[in-house]
């Protein structure tokens, strides 16, 4: 699975310019640049600035799941402007509908951002994104709907439509295949490394890094009883 870069995502929200495609066969465009804000819209909290330093430290590398939740945090934190809260939800939506695999949490995240701010610079953007996410997510529906392809793509899709433990369920159930799926699935949180599971175990990694040896979380063996 690739990472996903957020703070690059983040930095076109909050700094950077680019061009928008209106073409409905490609994906939306990276939204513009915000306009400057007056002296007195910025309550006492978090600048910009100081913003942009807890997206980068919400940052982890090849991991776009814990980015989320990082995210998900940082939206839970006090003192942001409505405009800090579109733009940090803006860039979790990006999250969610790509790397981090959601795709009704993005849905829901552009719905929020329209809901918390309909006249904002964003919300047109976010509209746009929301109805391409919601093509991508019907598609997926329909062929978890006809069952026509294997049962790796069937977890694949339900893990994007942001079924997880669903997918985790039916992975469990019927067998799990494919290093990507299965470093998914650890990185959301069911399958677990290091001693004292019970079979089956799987592997995730590449052979010019790490190979990670996995197995389901709850199949830990509790720890025995102490002697009375």
């Amino acid at each position: 699975m690739h990472p996903n870069n957020a703070a690059l995502v983040l930095a076109f929200v909050l700094c950077g310019a680019c061009t928008r495609s209106t073409s409905p066969r490609t994906a939306p465009a990276t939204p513009p640049a915000p306009r400057a804000a007056p002296p007195d819209a910025a309550p006492a909290g978090l600048t910009d600035a100081r913003l942009q330093e807890a997206i980068a430290a919400a940052e982890v590398a090849d991991d776009a799941f814990a980015t989320e939740r990082n995210y998900t945090a940082l939206l839970g934190r006090d003192g942001l402007t409505v405009d800090q809260q579109v733009r940090v939800l803006f860039t979790r939506a990006a999250i969610r509908g790509t790397t981090a695999a959601d795709k009704v949490g993005a849905i829901a995240d552009y719905g929020q951002i329209l809901a918390l701010a309909p006249e904002h610079e964003l919300a047109a953007l976010a509209q746009e994104h929301r109805i391409y996410a919601e093509t991508q997510l019907r598609y997926i529906e329909e062929r978890l709907a006809a069952r026509t392809g294997s049962r790796g793509e069937y977890v694949r899709d339900l893990l994007e439509t942001g079924r997880h433990d669903e997918a985790a369920r039916f992975a469990r159930d019927n067998g799990l295949s494919g290093y990507s799926l299965v470093e998914a699935l650890a990185k959301l949180g069911y399958l677990c490394e290091g001693d004292g599971y019970s079979a089956p175990s799987y592997r995730w990694g590449d052979q010019n890094t790490t190979w990670h040896t996995v197995y389901w979380c709850d199949s830990k063996a509790p720890p025995a009883a102490s002697a009375p």
